[in-house]
């Protein structure tokens, strides 16, 4: 058995927003704190060697003379002083040791007011440094305009001084303030200016490549759901296309069951699935029976003898049904204020005088949108909202919240792109190859397998067969919970699985014994024997991943997540330059196979990132759901689910169609959730989609009764699998009432300390409705984490606002140590097995 991994020739960087001083620690902090640390051991320490000199002077002193000294050191409390034991004669054989009792007593006290005084003063230096942070980067206040326009307002004030000595005032600003430039500086989501996004290459020489200006998009389900309305309202119905929905169920009571998919928001268009049943009727019949046609207005009229105003309303009724579908779409294109002039004016041509006004209005918003991609103002943004509004009185809709209108990415140009900026292991091969184990798509498959099997009438099966989408649906519905609980045993008829669970809880017991284990616990072995059990039973699987890392002091690969691979990161980015003119040969031989080719589920569903002008694969998967875009597709070739086989072998599925084998995958999107159940159902026996979650899991769920409990580092060789977690009651950081803000802060860090996390780390509070239950998935049951410097007093008020409005809380270490380090992105591409 041999193993291989090949890696895509584009390597993404995500940088940071440049945190410019925002993080000095100005007055020395940490210093203060360590130096009060070690006043503070060498004060315990003397008064545990006191206890045990005093052992020695039961001849000088009373028994309840040491009784007392004993008891007052073994407190080891600041508060207690000796001072008036000194020069006092029945003392006189221990004055030396009193004397030195409250020289370590005063300087530990000391340093305590240090602490007070650097907490003050570095709140003050943390307000300033947080303003200045402000008017120097524009453009965060310029995210905060688009984003939030009351903090924006206060935002104003706040720099304005107006704010100053109103403590509630200054916190409320100032904590929401701290959560975006803290995200902007520490996280790598791409929004508008935020974090840039530049492209490498490890593989290609003299990679370079041109960034266009139209990385500032209008909301492409406005005009989806713009168009519907035109097409679907009094005024303009009569120039609408019908065609028969292909979802519909005859049942033998004479009842319908409709599958249609609705719309309910601004940032997906018609992802809902719908199930509706209904009574036939005379005009659903006639519709049934010429289903390969397409109907206007006037046909009803004339075939059922009805007025237009009857017929209008007849049409909606069936459409809100879902037996009548709009035959007039749009394309999904980057351009898509284009494409709904082009579209309007092909429908409606110059037979409504009216529907000038909505093209010249659409129109004026293109031309807005051209003039902020070349430079970008607060005043061309507001023209467009307004423009927005314009446009939709001109139609007739309601116009969506101002923060979902406009979309920004920010990639930049990079005049290194050869220069590889992040390692990624060369253990990559090794680790992945255990993927099997832990890809809940290898299971759905085999049990796919098993299910579908009765209904083959030889090796192969129709695609379009009905028991292929019911057996896909229940499969997929079966397997579900692991998206909430991915260590969920679940039952099954697939030997194959059977075999696969065995392995994964093998892995999971092998967890549980090192439940003790605080620090670095390595996997090496324990994966690499999983794996050899998995060569041994002949388990060959292509799978591609996206691999999200960064590199620590060690050149260690830190994992930040593994996610499904398949262009699916690559093309919202990619669509900004000419990466994919210029270099798609060197792309497409990643992706190439000798025994299949992939052919792209293209159904971006107007979701901003999905949209693209050049597809990622030339090849395009057509089912009963897929939009004909006719002329304006993009994809050279077409394979249709009507004509195609699904057919088994070797542990994998695939599509024979006119004489060739294919994978539908989805490369638009990460975001499997957003796809109708459909189209993603279909992916899930072709493609891979998740990989080793949660394993902190194992030593989260042994807190019970505890405050607070941690759990180690995890490795692969030299790949940081998860980062180690601190997991505690809020609780855990509460004090004595009667003790001061900086006895609290002590404690703080005091109990990070213990727990082996420093002065910075991430935070993450639990959703309120999981805290009374056991911990099943991370990404699930914790809200996203926050970025805590207890060095920065801004950040500290943070924690403590976390702290006191939530009841578990979820700590990480920062790794790798530089917070601002970039963050790259590269896919992976595994095969194991003899024929790699």
């Amino acid at each position: 058995m041999t193993q291989e991994t090949k890696s895509h020739p584009i390597i993404i960087e995500r940088s940071k927003y440049d945190a410019q001083g925002l993080y000095t620690d100005a007055y020395r902090m940490e210093e203060t704190y360590e130096k009060y640390k070690e006043k503070h051991r060498q004060f315990n320490k003397f008064c545990q060697d006191m206890v045990t000199k005093l052992n020695g002077q039961e001849d000088l002193l009373s028994k309840s003379q040491l009784s007392k000294l004993r008891k007052k050191l073994k407190k080891k409390s600041l508060d207690i002083s000796f001072d008036t034991l000194l020069n006092d004669s029945e003392y006189n054989a221990i004055q030396p040791l009193l004397i030195k009792y409250e020289e370590y007593r005063k300087g530990c006290q000391e340093s305590f007011l240090l602490i007070s005084d650097v907490l003050q003063k570095s709140e003050v230096s943390n307000r300033k440094e947080l303003k200045h942070f402000l008017m120097e980067n524009q453009e965060i206040q310029q995210m905060l305009y688009l984003t939030n326009q009351e903090l924006y307002q206060n935002t104003q004030k706040y720099l304005n001084g107006e704010f100053e000595g109103k403590k509630k005032k200054l916190r409320k600003v100032e904590i929401p303030l701290m959560k975006v430039v803290s995200k902007a500086t520490t996280k790598t989501s791409p929004n508008f200016y935020f974090n840039t996004v530049k492209f490498y290459s490890d593989q290609v020489e003299n990679f370079n490549y041109l960034v266009k200006k139209n990385q500032v998009t209008p909301n492409y389900v406005f005009f989806h759901r713009a168009l519907e309305h035109l097409l679907l309202s009094e005024k303009y119905i009569e120039y609408t296309q019908f065609k028969v929905n292909n979802r519909i169920t005859k049942m033998s009571d004479d009842g319908l069951y409709i599958f249609k998919n609705e719309s309910d928001n601004y940032k997906i268009f018609k992802s809902k699935d719908v199930l509706r049943k209904t009574e036939s009727n005379e005009v659903i019949e006639v519709l049934l029976q010429h289903s390969d046609q397409l109907f206007e207005t006037s046909y009803f009229c004339k075939k059922f003898d009805i007025t237009i105003e009857r017929a209008k309303a007849i049409v909606k009724k069936l459409h809100d049904l879902g037996v009548l579908e709009l035959k007039q779409q749009l394309t999904d294109r980057i351009d898509i204020i284009q494409e709904f002039t082009e579209t309007i004016e092909d429908i409606f041509g110059q037979k409504i005088t009216t529907i000038n006004q909505i093209i010249d209005s659409s129109l004026k918003l293109r031309a807005l949108f051209i003039k902020i991609n070349q430079e970008f103002s607060i005043d061309l943004y507001n023209q467009i909202i307004n423009c927005y509004e314009e446009l939709s009185m001109a139609i007739g809709i309601n116009v969506p919240s101002r923060q979902l209108l406009v979309y920004g990415d920010n990639v930049i140009a990079n005049e290194h792109g050869t220069t590889p900026p992040g390692i990624l292991s060369k253990h990559m091969e090794e680790l992945l190859s255990v993927f099997p184990i832990f890809d809940i798509n290898e299971k759905i498959k085999n049990e796919f397998a098993v299910e579908v099997e009765k209904y083959k009438e030889n090796e192969r099966i129709e695609m379009n067969h009905p028991a292929i989408l019911k057996v896909l649906t229940d499969v997929n519905l079966k397997y579900g919970q692991y998206w909430t609980d991915p260590w969920h045993q679940f039952e099954t008829k697939s030997l194959l699985n059977q075999f696969l669970f065995e392995l994964q809880n093998e892995f999971a017991k092998h967890l549980t014994q090192y439940s003790d284990e605080k620090q670095t616990l390595d996997l090496t072995e324990k994966l690499k024997e999983l794996s050899h059990k998995l060569k041994t039973k002949g388990i060959q699987r292509e799978g591609y991943y996206s691999v999200f890392y960064q590199n620590d002091k060690q050149n260690q690969t830190v994992i930040n997540k593994i996610y499904p691979g398949y262009g699916s990161f690559y093309q919202r980015f990619l669509r900004y330059t000419n990466i994919l003119e210029t270099y798609g040969k060197e792309v497409k031989d990643f992706y190439r196979n000798e025994h299949h080719e992939i052919a792209e589920l293209h159904e971006p569903l107007a979701f901003n990132a999905n949209v693209v002008d050049i597809p990622y694969y030339e090849t395009r998967y057509m089912d009963d759901l897929s939009k004909d875009n006719g002329e304006k597709d993009i994809f050279k070739k077409h394979v249709y689910e009507e004509r195609s086989d699904l057919d088994f072998e070797e542990g994998e599925f695939v599509l024979q169609h006119d004489g060739k084998n294919y994978k539908p995958v989805i490369s638009s999107s990460l975001i499997r959730a957003l796809y109708p159940g459909k189209f993603a159902f279909i992916t899930s026996i072709f493609s891979n989609i998740s990989f080793i979650n949660d394993l902190s899991l194992f030593w989260l769920n042994q807190r019970k009764n505890n405050l607070a409990i941690r759990s180690p580092q995890m490795k692969f060789k030299d790949i940081v699998l998860e980062r180690a977690h601190l997991y505690c009651k809020a609780d855990y950081f509460k004090h004595d009432a009667n003790n001061t803000e900086e006895h609290l802060y002590l404690s703080i860090r005091e109990k990070l300390a213990e727990n082996g996390i420093g002065s910075s780390f991430f935070i993450q509070s639990r959703k309120k409705q999981f805290v009374d239950s056991q911990v099943k998935s991370l990404s699930f049951e914790f809200n996203k984490p926050q970025y805590i410097d207890l060095n920065n007093v801004l950040l500290y008020k943070l924690f403590l606002n976390t702290m006191k409005t939530n009841n578990d809380l979820l700590i990480s270490e920062i790794l790798p140590e530089n917070i601002s380090a970039s963050e790259y992105m590269k896919e992976v591409k595994v095969i194991n097995g003899e024929n790699s």
